[in-house]
């Protein structure tokens, strides 16, 4: 499992996760911290969404790639105080130039 973290302009955050099984993925967003804080996040964000892909590979797609996906495949989630480009997937570009990529971070 890996995370990487991509802090935007304007207070925007993108993070993006690749798990060897869905088994593991599951247990992750349904346990510790994930479960925790995604309930928060129909009060804190204006926009947010979630794709799920499988690849045949194990290197992580860049961050165009990833919007790219987010558009095509993905969908917007329940928020108390959607922006304008929520419902129809509008956001912006991700603004590339600094992210952080963890390996095998640590579980919770």
């Amino acid at each position: 499992m890996a995370l990487a973290l991509l802090k935007d302009k304007n207070r925007v955050f993108w993070t993006m996760t690749m798990w060897a099984d869905q088994r593991s993925m599951k247990h992750y967003i349904t346990s510790g911290s994930h479960r925790k804080a995604m309930p928060r996040l129909a009060d804190w964000a204006d926009e947010a969404s979630v794709v799920h892909w499988h690849q045949d590979h194990t290197e992580r797609p860049d961050w165009p790639e990833a919007a790219r996906r987010m558009r095509a495949e993905g969908r917007p989630l329940k928020l108390r105080h959607p922006g304008p480009r929520h419902a129809d997937l509008g956001f912006l570009e991700p603004w590339t130039t600094a992210d952080t990529w963890f390996e095998k971070f640590p579980a919770d």
